[in-house]
């Protein structure tokens, strides 16, 4: 047990904290090289998780096989390492626009970027769909392991990947088109993946299970690559950072309890209530965007957007205070 319990306190601590801090890092980078087409930069974070998704499960598989399980992590090793390369090729190309909330500390920064009537619900949203997601994922590889066995699992898996690229490569070109809302597509993808979710659990043969993985990758491309345009939407270009870090506390929290608890459903009532309780997240992290839209509409809009109508409102202020200081001047 000893052994078993390091593994898994090194992929959570090391490799989990390891693996946040650099998405979280890679998204500041962005802002220094888009401005008009920011959302499609940032959309353009989720195309290696894609690549990953179609390529290493067999590799992973076959090192598994040939090295066992002490070497093929030692052989993963570098790849890991790779990740360097980025940071080391990175020139600043362009400064990002400056906050409208400027903390005199990374604390305050972090928290003044959530000051917003959305936020709550925004986070929670990251919870209960990467939660449900994941959940999914687990409760589904396990699923085609008990009905078929780990080649239908490795073979969906790989077509989830080329679907996810489709997702995501689908979206950066849309965005490099047309201005798309952020918001409502988070809604729009979450409320789908739920769909699917329990569709899945009227299929009973090979050959669909192929066709929802790919259904799911699409899906799965297109909201991980959103939800970094999502903090776009609602913040502005300094506190993206902070609120998407606060995104990925709130993800990863989901993404720890909703698999076991999937799993466990999934043992002691089947498969189908497992489906059906993590497809509940990913409705409910629509759910939880509604419930501020309805509160508050302007919330709808892009931060840009905001900042536009406030600019106008400050400037007919001002019109309106030097007319009455003309007419004063003309009284007296």
């Amino acid at each position: 047990f000893v052994p078993y319990f390091f593994y898994l306190f090194r992929f959570i601590f090391f490799a989990g904290v390891g693996v946040s801090m650099n998405i979280t890092s890679t998204v500041a980078i962005v802002p220094h090289y888009f401005d008009k087409r920011k959302s499609a930069g940032y959309a353009s974070l989720g195309l290696g998780e894609g690549i990953a998704l179609v390529s290493l499960p067999y590799l992973l598989k076959s090192a598994l096989d040939t090295y066992g399980f002490r070497l093929t992590l030692l052989y993963c090793s570098p790849i890991a390492v790779l990740s360097l390369v980025g940071p080391i090729v990175f020139i600043p190309q362009q400064q990002p626009q400056e906050s409208s909330v400027e903390g005199s500390s990374l604390l305050q920064s972090y928290f003044g970027s959530l000051k917003r009537l959305v936020s709550p619900f925004y986070l929670f949203n990251s919870l209960f769909w990467q939660g449900g997601l994941s959940g999914v994922l687990v409760t589904g590889f396990t699923y085609l392991v008990d009905v078929s066995n780990v080649s239908v699992a490795l073979l969906c898996y790989s077509i989830m990947g080329i679907a996810y690229l489709v997702g995501s490569l689908s979206l950066v070109a849309v965005l490099l088109k047309v201005p798309v809302n952020h918001y409502i597509s988070q809604i729009v993808v979450n409320s789908a993946l739920g769909a699917a979710t329990v569709i899945m659990t009227f299929m009973n043969a090979p050959l669909w299970y192929y066709v929802w993985f790919a259904i799911m990758g699409v899906l799965y491309g297109a909201t991980i690559s959103n939800m970094t345009c999502l903090s776009s939407h609602l913040y502005h270009a300094k506190d993206v950072e902070y609120s998407y870090g606060f995104m990925q506390v709130f993800g990863g929290i989901g993404a720890t309890f909703v698999p076991i608890t999937a799993a466990i459903i999934k043992e002691s009532y089947g498969i189908h209530t497992g489906m059906y309780y993590s497809g509940g997240m990913l409705v409910s992290a629509a759910v939880t965007l509604i419930i501020p839209a309805l509160i508050q509409p302007k919330i709808w809009l892009p931060i840009k957007a905001e900042q536009t109508e406030a600019a106008i409102e400050n400037n007919e202020a001002e019109i309106d205070a030097v007319s009455t200081t003309s007419c004063e001047l003309k009284n007296i």
